[in-house]
């Protein structure tokens, strides 16, 4: 219902002052790379100083570090099943064999308490 009356740039807010626009609309930039602060004065900004940024943060390679992983174990756990049923076991065969990693991923922690 608010999406409406929500403006779209700080430029367009009627809520805030011309400095503060201006202010905004200039981290904006910044923040995508096309402007840093030195080149506020001179106007000469290149559009992949974001990309390169993000190269060089350890973060970002953490982070895709940490996808990677979850994507690949998460495909391992939807087609490990069809390979074996594949192999010639039956369904039932099947996962209780594919079960086992699961079972044994168990921690204390995970138990139901007597508490």
């Amino acid at each position: 219902m608010a999406l409406p009356f929500m403006p779209n740039l700080p430029g367009n807010s009627s809520c805030i002052g011309k400095q503060e626009q201006a202010l905004a609309q200039w981290r904006i930039r910044r923040d995508a790379g096309e402007e840093t602060d030195s080149d506020s004065e001179t106007g000469h900004g290149h559009s992949l100083t974001g990309l390169k940024l993000a190269l060089k943060d350890q973060k970002v390679w953490l982070f895709t570090a940490i996808a990677f992983c979850f994507t690949s174990f998460g495909s391992v756990a939807l087609v490990l099943p069809s390979i074996i049923e594949g192999l010639g076991f039956s369904k039932v065969k099947t996962e209780f064999m594919t079960a086992p990693p699961y079972v044994s991923s168990r921690t204390p922690d995970d138990l139901p308490s007597s508490d």
